[in-house]
């Protein structure tokens, strides 16, 4: 299985800007064997056989931001051993027609930056929107696309990036009585 991208060794501090990493027969994205601050941004990672980004054997301070990952056959973004395991953020409240987008986020500091995707499956298609923690809660106001689902990563403040989290509603929100 071949990767589109490997970065492995203790290779650190590399940017890939806006390329297109398709059909690969194994994983998009490999950052494997300790290598860390390396940023991909910009990118297209898709079709390929594996997962679109995997990050794993102790790497860490690996961001993912601002890219569309989307079709892969594993998940969008996965850590194995990864990016201090930093936990993905759960949306847990929509609303089409107030434009907002509203979740949680556990264990990772204030100031951190969420990501809100749109997607057919669990990954990232189209990117909604940003905002910064000021909590472990997360607040984003902006169109979200309909027939989609959505989706969240958080960047922590040394650069570590998370698995896609996806939309859990609250019970309340499932058990509340409709308008009669």
């Amino acid at each position: 299985e071949d990767a589109g991208v490997r970065i492995e060794g203790a290779s650190h501090h590399n940017t890939f800007l806006n390329n297109h990493i398709f059909y690969n027969t194994g994983n998009g994205v490999e950052i494997v064997g300790s290598s860390n601050d390396n940023i991909f941004q910009g990118n297209t990672i898709a079709f390929n056989s594996g997962n679109g980004v995997l990050v794993s054997g102790g790497s860490i301070h690996n961001t993912l931001r601002g890219n569309k990952i989307t079709r892969n056959n594993g998940k969008g973004i996965k850590l194995s051993g990864g990016n201090a395991g930093i936990p993905a953020p759960v949306i847990d409240e929509m609303s089409f027609e107030e434009k907002r987008v509203q979740g949680y986020v556990k264990d990772v500091p204030k100031g951190s930056v969420v990501d809100v995707y749109a997607d057919r499956e669990d990954e990232g298609e189209v990117y909604v929107g940003s905002c910064r923690l000021t909590s472990n809660r997360f607040y984003l106001k902006k169109k979200i696309p309909k027939g989609m689902k959505l989706h969240a990563i958080v960047t922590d403040l040394e650069g570590n990036t998370s698995e896609f989290g996806s939309y859990r509603p609250s019970l309340e929100l499932r058990t509340r009585p409709g308008k009669v």
